[in-house]
C-alpha cells in the first residue's frame, strides 16, 4: 500500500509540473521563443545559426533543440532523469558531466522540464571557437635538428580534438599516417557523430602540422561541439591512453579565471596523465577587462575612466558587430543581471541583449546588430538589477578580423582552457622573424604564473590552409 501511495505521489508531482511555469530566468528567452512556436520562424532560424551556440537543423525542423541542463548541486541525476522521462517521454538524455547534462528535447517540453525542481539553468550549448585567422615553421623551431638525434614521436598518443576534419581522408598516407585514429563526438557523445564538423577543415590542418613535428606519432582526430561532447571524447582518449591532447579551440563558458567546465575537463585529463596543449586564442586585439564601476549611479558602467561606452566607427554598412560579455559569477548569476546595448549617435537603443536574453541567469550575453548604413554606434553595459561590487567584466568582439577600436586589454584574454593552470597554453609568432603575433591572447600580467607558456610559429603553409595564422597554427 506504501508503495502505491508513493507512486500516486509522484504521478501528482508530475502532473503538477507540466502545467508549471518555468522559474524566471531558469530558460534562456530563444528557448521560450523556440517553445511557442511549432517550427522554427525564419528570425528564430537566423538567431541560431551565429556559430556561437550549436544548432542542429535537422532536429529542429523535427521540432526538437540540443540543450544543456545545469542542475542544483545537491540532486542526484537519477532524480532529474526520472523527472524529465515523465514530462518528455520523448527526450534524448545525451550524457552529462559535473554539474551539467545535455539533452535533446521537443520544443514543446522546453519549459516544463526547466520548472523541474534542481535545475537552475536550461540554455544551448556552446559551440567551440577556431583559434585561426584566415609548414615553414619546422626550422625555426628546430625540428629538423631534432628528428636527427632520432626523437620523432615513436610510442606516442597524440589526439588533435578538434571541431572538424574534413579532407581528411584524402590526406592519409601524406600529409597524415595511414594508420590514424578517427572518431567524431560531434553532437554525439556515444562517439557516432560527423567527423566534418559540418564541413571544417580547421581540425585537418593542425593535424598536419602535428604530423610534420612528430612524424611517427600515432595521430586520433576526434571531434566534439558541445561541453558534453567535448567531455565523452575526453574520457574515451584517456581509455585509448592518449600522451598528448593538442586543442585549437577556445570557449567562451567560464569565469576565465582558469575555472568552468571546460577547465574542469582539461583537468581531469592532466589527472589521468595526459598533457593538455592549447592554443592561447586571437583575442588580444578584440578584448577589454574592467573592474565594474557606476560611480554616477545612472546605471550605465563605466568602462574606461569617464567613459560609459566604446565606440565603433569602422563597422560597415551591411556588416555585423558582435559582442560577447562575461562575468565572474559563473555560471549562475541570480542577483547580478547585465545588459549590453548598441547605440546610435543620438543616443536610441537599435539593439539590446535584453531582446535575447531577458532576465535569465546565466552570466553571459551576446548581441550582434547589422549595420544599416555604415553610421559609428556605442556598445554600453547597463546594470539591470543587483550590485556591481566586485565583479569583473570581459567584452569580446567576435568575428573574422574584428577588433575594439578603443579600450583594448591584451591581458587576461584567454578563453577557456587556454586559462587553466593545468594546460600548457601556445601564443603565436611569426615564423620568419620570430616577433610575438599582436593577436595572440595571454594571461594576467600580475598571475602566479605566465600565460602563455611557450610559443609557437605561425604564417605556415599546409596542404589544407595556405598562410595558416592564429594560434591554432602555433
Amino acid at each position: 500500500m506504501r508503495r502505491e501511495v508513493r507512486a500516486l505521489v509522484w504521478l501528482l508531482a508530475g502532473m503538477a509540473l507540466v502545467s508549471v511555469p518555468a522559474r524566471a530566468g531558469t530558460v534562456t528567452p530563444f528557448l521560450h521563443r523556440l517553445a511557442a512556436s511549432a517550427s522554427p520562424v525564419s528570425a528564430i532560424e537566423r538567431e541560431a545559426g551565429t556559430g556561437l551556440f550549436a544548432w542542429d537543423r535537422e532536429e529542429a525542423a523535427a521540432g526538437r533543440v540540443r540543450v544543456l541542463l545545469r542542475r542544483d548541486p545537491v540532486v542526484p541525476w537519477s532524480e532529474l532523469r526520472v523527472g524529465v522521462q515523465r514530462i518528455a517521454p520523448t527526450a534524448r538524455w545525451e550524457g552529462e558531466a559535473g554539474d551539467l547534462a545535455q539533452l535533446v528535447l521537443p520544443f514543446s517540453d522546453l519549459l516544463a522540464t526547466g520548472a523541474l525542481p534542481g535545475v537552475e539553468l536550461l540554455f544551448r550549448p556552446p559551440r567551440g571557437q577556431p583559434a585561426r585567422i584566415d609548414s615553414e615553421g619546422l626550422e625555426m623551431m628546430e625540428v629538423p635538428a631534432i628528428h636527427a638525434t632520432g626523437t620523432r614521436g615513436r610510442d606516442v598518443r597524440v589526439a588533435v580534438l578538434d571541431l572538424g576534419f574534413a579532407g581528411y581522408e584524402a590526406l592519409l598516407g601524406t600529409e597524415l599516417p595511414a594508420d590514424t585514429r578517427v572518431r567524431s563526438f560531434f553532437e554525439s557523445p556515444a562517439g557516432s557523430g560527423d567527423i566534418t564538423g559540418g564541413g571544417e577543415s580547421h581540425g585537418t590542418a593542425c593535424a598536419e602540422i602535428v604530423h610534420d613535428v612528430a612524424p611517427e606519432a600515432q595521430l586520433y582526430l576526434v571531434n566534439a561541439a558541445t561541453p558534453i561532447d567535448l567531455s565523452a571524447a575526453v574520457d574515451w582518449l584517456i581509455e585509448e591512453n592518449v600522451s598528448v591532447i593538442s586543442h585549437s579551440v577556445g570557449w567562451y563558458f567560464g569565469g576565465l579565471d582558469g575555472t568552468g567546465p571546460i577547465n574542469d575537463i582539461a583537468a581531469r585529463a592532466a589527472r589521468a596523465g595526459v598533457l593538455w596543449v592549447n592554443s592561447a586564442g586571437n583575442e588580444a586585439q578584440r578584448h577589454y577587462w574592467t573592474a565594474a564601476e557606476d560611480r554616477d549611479g545612472d546605471g550605465l558602467l563605466e568602462l574606461a575612466p569617464d567613459d560609459e561606452g566604446i565606440d565603433f566607427h569602422r563597422v560597415g554598412a551591411g556588416q555585423t558587430l558582435a559582442v560577447v560579455l562575461l562575468w565572474d559569477l559563473w555560471p549562475i548569476s541570480p542577483d547580478l543581471d547585465l545588459v549590453l546595448e548598441i547605440v546610435d549617435d543620438s543616443g536610441e537603443i537599435v539593439r539590446s541583449s535584453a531582446d535575447a536574453y531577458g532576465n535569465a541567469l546565466y552570466a553571459y550575453r551576446d548581441i550582434q546588430w547589422d549595420s544599416p548604413d555604415g553610421a559609428p554606434v556605442t556598445l554600453r553595459v547597463r546594470r539591470a538589477r543587483g550590485s556591481i561590487a566586485g565583479r569583473t567584466l570581459h567584452l569580446f568582439r567576435v568575428g573574422s578580423g574584428a577588433r575594439m577600436e578603443e579600450h583594448v586589454r591584451a591581458d587576461r584574454s584567454l578563453l577557456a582552457p587556454a586559462d587553466s593552470p593545468e594546460v600548457l597554453t601556445v601564443g603565436a609568432v611569426n615564423w620568419e622573424t620570430e616577433a610575438l603575433e599582436r593577436y595572440s591572447s595571454r594571461g594576467s600580467l600580475d598571475g602566479p604564473s605566465p600565460k602563455p607558456e611557450l610559443c609557437g610559429p605561425v604564417g605556415i603553409t599546409t596542404g589544407t590552409i595556405a598562410d595558416f595564422r592564429g594560434t591554432s597554427a602555433a
